[in-house]
């Protein structure tokens, strides 16, 4: 039951780095194409950029920590 629950989980929580990673990496080009043309909208996609990193890399961190604390119950 905790493994099938841990796996969930991982998946889970891979989904939402992927999908945040993917996000950001849009937001990188989007940053440079506006750069040299609006800096307004390069200064907006810069923002939305580091917050779509940042949250890929909360959720990395969170499902990490699930993992060792899972594991340290099953010991």
């Amino acid at each position: 039951m905790r493994g099938g629950f841990r796996l969930l989980f991982v998946v889970a929580g891979m989904g939402i780095v992927g999908w945040r990673a993917l996000a950001a990496a849009r937001d990188w080009r989007e940053w440079g194409a506006a750069a040299a043309n609006d800096p307004s909208a390069a200064d907006a996609w810069r923002t939305f950029f580091v917050v779509d990193l940042a949250s890929a890399a909360v959720a990395l961190a969170a499902m990490l920590l699930f993992l060792r604390i899972m594991r340290r119950m099953d010991a």
